[in-house]
């Protein structure tokens, strides 16, 4: 364009040529340290973006037979669910999830027929709310509490990320994990394995008036 533009011009090609290399020269040049800035901020962009939006902040385990879990960022928007069994992916498979609010997707999850089916045949839905922040959890329980204490059979647990990490190396649910622990602590000689293929109402049954870690369940029959 540059090269044009002096094609244009009544002068002699000799003086064309200095200025067309002066131009260059002085305008060509910088332009390579700004665009090196400009992109290097634009990756830095992306990564503050991906870190504050895509790091896992806090969970909520969701188990009845399937049994999955909700992977929340720091604005409580789910970026992703694992399934721990084929149940799980069955269900994942029917809602739509990815940056949704935690409540729309837990409403979603329970207005399923799946899930309806199990609550209708008297199985038990155990939430666990896992974070390190009590102010948050106290919170999302409160919210998930607004829709879920019409149904005699929903259980709300909170707990800390102690044993998160632990539980996903077993491929268990944080809550179920949290079962497990539980059964082992009462003297139930079962493994990882037992407890996984076990349902809620399956296990609550074993542990009685001992279900509890961390907060409290409601509608527990």
């Amino acid at each position: 364009m540059i090269k044009e533009a002096f094609d244009k011009i009544g002068a002699s090609e000799d003086l064309k040529d200095k200025t067309y290399t002066y131009v260059l020269r002085h305008t060509k040049k910088p332009l390579y340290p700004k665009l090196i800035l400009s992109f290097g901020a634009f990756v830095l962009a992306l990564i503050a973006t991906y870190y504050i939006y895509f790091l896992p902040i806090s969970f909520i385990s969701f188990d009845i037979n399937p049994s999955l879990e909700l992977v929340l960022n720091r604005f409580d928007r789910v970026i992703d669910i694992k399934a721990y069994n084929s149940d799980a992916k069955d269900l994942i498979s029917e809602i739509s999830y990815f940056g949704d609010d935690y409540n729309e997707v837990l409403k979603e999850l329970i207005a399923t027929n799946t899930v309806q089916k199990c609550l209708s045949n008297d199985e038990v839905l155990s939430i666990t709310l896992i974070s390190d922040d009590d102010l948050k959890k106290e919170a999302m329980e409160t919210s998930i509490e607004d829709y879920t204490l019409e149904y005699e059979n929903i259980h709300c647990h909170k707990s800390s990320s102690e044993h998160t990490k632990e539980a996903h190396h077993h491929n268990m649910s944080s809550g179920k994990y949290q079962y497990y622990l539980l059964l082992v602590e009462k003297g139930y000689d079962l493994d990882l394995d037992d407890v996984n293929s076990m349902t809620i109402k399956e296990i609550l049954e074993l542990l009685g008036e001992d279900a509890s870690f961390e907060g409290h369940h409601h509608g527990h029959r």
